[in-house]
């Protein structure tokens, strides 16, 4: 997608040239108010109809890069559960049709793939115009402009398009599991369990739900749950006393749960983000939820609890008046107003 972007950069600089050339007179910051303004709406417009060629484009790259992401899981999916369940079952690919329902009907955060691309590219063209304008107001050459347009206009993008990477080949992921768990061994699991990450980055919209079985026909949260969510569902079968065998069930081994330092980015076209490093990683048991790896470092290291909280939820927390899952409704996170701080 970055590829798609990069290579429109030259119709782009050409476009907002063009409109230059024939729309005014003299330099740009001499020119009327009137006259600017009517250049910026023209170089919108163009913009809006360029992008939306490229963007379309790039629908079709996360539609075929689903699909490989689909035929991947599908299949790691139907290995995991013949090792697990003593199977010899044989994976069968999904066909386009099945792409093609993922990508016309999973939504994140209300959103459909689409949609989350026509807000990218609306941003783009913002981005775009106001460095064009940039570059006339200061009276830049064509290179330097050039090199304008590649660092704020087109570089600028990327984090949006790593971030939709991200979060849809996710979903297409998740999309493939489930329907390779449900269609190849669904008689042989009863839900499925909610599995969140337990580290400082994961929310508080997702946290809570670690550890939750869902059964196999009850409705469930969709994943992903919002941009970059990292959440998964791991099926479940019958314990060995379910199925009536008096044996104790396996270990259920060990989780990463990792605590990051965390840094702002400065970046050159003014924007910020935020870098993540790994301070320290340690090894809890596979039943630890998030939940209770929370409340446990609210003994060893309340100041991690805090940072990842905040002064108020933190206080809340700590003092059993709040519960983690009391922090959210419907997908969102509470405003603290709402908590009765």
């Amino acid at each position: 997608m970055v590829e798609v972007l990069e290579k429109s950069r030259s119709s782009v600089l050409g476009k907002l040239a063009s409109l230059e050339d024939k729309m005014l007179k003299g330099e740009f910051v001499d020119e009327p108010q009137a006259r600017r303004a009517a250049l910026l709406r023209a170089q919108k417009g163009e913009m809006d109809r360029l992008l939306e060629e490229i963007y379309a484009e790039m629908g079709e790259k996360v539609k075929d890069a689903g699909a490989d992401v689909m035929q991947a899981a599908g299949k790691m999916t139907t290995a995991t559960m013949n090792t697990t369940l003593g199977l010899t079952t044989t994976f069968t690919h999904l066909d386009r049709a099945a792409v093609n329902a993922w990508f016309e009907m999973s939504t994140v955060d209300g959103l459909l793939v689409n949609e989350w691309l026509k807000k990218l590219e609306q941003t783009a063209v913002d981005r775009i115009v106001s460095t064009g304008r940039q570059a006339m107001v200061e009276g830049l050459g064509t290179q330097a402009t050039a090199r304008l347009m590649r660092q704020k206009g087109v570089q600028g993008s990327v984090p949006g398009l790593e971030g939709l990477a991200r979060t849809w080949l996710q979903s297409a992921a998740h999309y493939a599991k489930e329907k390779t768990v449900t269609d190849q061994f669904g008689d042989f699991i009863t839900g499925w369990e909610y599995v969140a990450t337990l580290d400082s980055r994961t929310c508080l919209i997702c946290g809570p739900d670690d550890g939750k079985v869902y059964e196999k026909d009850e409705q469930k949260p969709t994943l992903p749950r919002h941009w970059r969510c990292r959440c998964t569902y791991i099926p479940k079968s019958p314990t060995y006393r379910e199925l009536g065998v008096d044996m104790e069930e396996l270990n259920d081994g060990t989780r990463p749960a990792v605590k990051h330092s965390e840094r702002t980015v400065h970046h050159r076209d003014g924007s910020t983000s935020t870098a993540f490093s790994v301070e320290s990683v340690e090894h809890v048991s596979g039943k630890t939820t998030y939940q209770q790896w929370m409340k446990r470092q609210l003994e060893e290291d309340p100041a991690f609890v805090k940072s990842v909280l905040g002064k108020t939820r933190f206080e809340m927390f700590r003092d059993g008046r709040l519960t983690l899952k009391a922090m959210s409704t419907h997908g969102r996170i509470k405003r603290l107003a709402e908590l009765g701080a």
